[in-house]
């Protein structure tokens, strides 16, 4: 992840802003604060930074990632003059793209990172493959599974290009490789470890019988683990 953002970073230094005189001012803008994902992603930046030595970072987020509304709000603030680059994990594909096109008509430079973002006035988009990433979980639980079962996906929100992705992944490898393996429950669970608790708690209630789970990204794994202790049924797949 480290690795992954620093070559982030580079990227504007090298080739997406201009050579100037003074630092570029870039402003990072995660999907939430409450994830330790984040946390990494902006060790990877801070490191690129100092490599760089030419950069000044302003690192703001929503607090929440279901929170797009803060996030829309956050970008619209920071597209200003003396803002050389935006990078933004959206929260939301398409309701943050009337601000990023605001951003980018005022010159600056907006890539997206992690989930995808409709439109075209973003620079680039810089993102792990979610759908292989999708089909990798899939192959691993149907293994697990003997190729069989009952099991059900937890999503984040919609919207969310990654996890969406990563849901589709899933649901396509085992439709293609595991036809005894049946989806019995896909759900959104919100966009905070609480939220995703609750849901989870009630899926587990009208579910209790699963085999296997998937939870498309951190705030939904640790929800689901917490609904399934919960219920005292700690050690499904």
């Amino acid at each position: 992840m480290k690795k992954w953002c620093v070559l982030l970073l580079s990227y504007f230094a090298l080739a997406v802003c201009p050579v100037l005189a003074r630092d570029l001012e870039v402003v990072f803008i995660p999907k939430s604060r409450d994830q330790v994902f984040w946390t990494f992603m902006r060790q990877g930046v801070e490191r690129a930074m100092r490599e760089d030595g030419h950069v000044q970072l302003t690192w703001r987020g929503p607090a929440h990632n279901d929170d797009v509304d803060s996030q829309i709000e956050i970008l619209r603030i920071y597209s200003r003059p003396g803002v050389d680059a935006i990078i933004i994990a959206a929260t939301d594909r398409s309701r943050v793209v009337a601000s990023v096109e605001q951003a980018a008509a005022l010159g600056i430079k907006v890539v997206a990172v992690d989930s995808a973002l409709d439109g075209k006035a973003h620079t680039n988009f810089i993102t792990t493959n979610n759908v292989a990433a999708g089909r990798m979980a899939a192959e691993r639980l149907a293994g697990s599974l003997n190729r069989q079962g009952r099991v059900a996906i937890l999503r984040t929100i919609a919207g969310s290009g990654s996890t969406e992705e990563r849901a589709e992944g899933f649901i396509d490898y085992l439709k293609k490789n595991a036809p005894r393996i049946n989806i019995v429950a896909d759900e959104y669970g919100g966009g905070t470890r609480g939220k995703a608790a609750r849901s989870a708690a009630l899926l587990l209630e009208r579910h209790p019988d699963l085999d296997g789970i998937f939870a498309v990204n951190e705030s939904t794994s640790d929800g689901m683990l917490r609904g399934l202790r919960q219920a005292g049924l700690a050690g499904k797949k």
